[in-house]
């Protein structure tokens, strides 16, 4: 069973080491652990972090999930979200970030993805693989500069990310349009029986309703993650000594795990990007 802890900071002013400390202590470990081979090439993340923050990336947001298996609270799986000082602008409602996840248990190589954060909901999105680059270096040889070189390799898409960003604000949608685009994002976080189209693609604040697929994208990505929607379920109980199914509701949950948030990020993007083309030919 895992848990996470998470922190991010308010105005975009990078973390401190002491919030790292706190509540990402396993980018410290100081060894890897024991089941890695001898050709396993130890780097703490904090190395890689300080190493980053040397060539203008500030760190804004990190997760790490905190494992019950004993042995391996030290060592596992962690997230960290980074933006370069000569990219932390806005660009509409954006900013570009990009993803750093890492882990010194075997559970997952150094792996970079690009995204975007919207500050009016605190939304951070990952692009799907095969729209922008996302890189993968496993811990073997020359780490430090492989990870550096593949986080600018990484950076430099964020341009792709921020255009589709634009291209979608102009594409309009009827409520056919996000009728449609609700249910198939339903079938992505595999809740169609659960939940409607319209709760997932209603706004959470006023002002955000706007009917263009960019903004379709984010309500239902906010929702997706951040959960908190009233879904129809089924449970079962005990009646007159006999287990009867009857009709129940139960808030859905946040997507709070590293590996469920990356993957339902990117196939919501992957699923507009889809949707994009899709409207453009109609």
């Amino acid at each position: 069973m895992t848990v996470h802890t998470h922190v991010r900071t308010l105005n975009g002013e990078s973390l401190t080491e002491e919030q790292f400390k706190k509540f990402v202590p396993s980018v410290y470990a100081g060894e890897a652990h024991e089941s890695r081979s001898d050709r396993y090439t130890y780097i703490p993340t904090i190395d890689i972090l300080r190493e980053m923050y040397r060539h203008g990336f500030q760190p804004v947001e990190a997760r790490q999930a905190r494992t019950r298996t004993a042995g391996k609270r030290d060592f596992t799986k962690h997230m960290v979200k980074l933006r370069h000082k000569d990219r932390a602008f806005i660009v509409g409602d954006i900013i570009p970030e990009i993803t750093l996840v890492n882990a010194h248990d075997g559970s997952s190589s150094y792996e970079f993805f690009g995204g975007l954060f919207r500050p009016i909901c605190t939304n951070g999105m990952v692009a799907s693989e095969g729209f922008a680059a996302s890189v993968r270096i496993p811990h073997k040889g020359d780490v430090l500069d492989d990870v550096i070189d593949g986080s600018f390799t990484v950076l430099g898409e964020t341009q792709r990310l921020t255009d589709f960003a634009d291209q979608t604000r102009r594409i309009r949608m009827s409520q056919d349009d996000i009728r449609e685009y609700g249910n198939l994002a339903l079938k992505v976080m595999g809740k169609e029986k659960e939940l409607n189209w319209s709760q997932v693609t209603s706004p959470r604040r006023a002002g955000d309703g706007q009917a263009n697929l960019w903004h379709v994208f984010q309500r239902t990505q906010e929702n997706a993650i951040k959960g908190g929607l009233l879904a129809q379920v089924e449970k079962e109980v005990v009646s007159r000594g006999r287990r009867v199914v009857i009709p129940a509701t139960r808030s859905t949950r946040a997507v709070n795990g590293i590996d469920g948030n990356i993957d339902l990020n990117q196939k919501l993007w992957g699923l507009t990007v889809e949707f994009a083309k899709m409207k453009e030919l109609a």
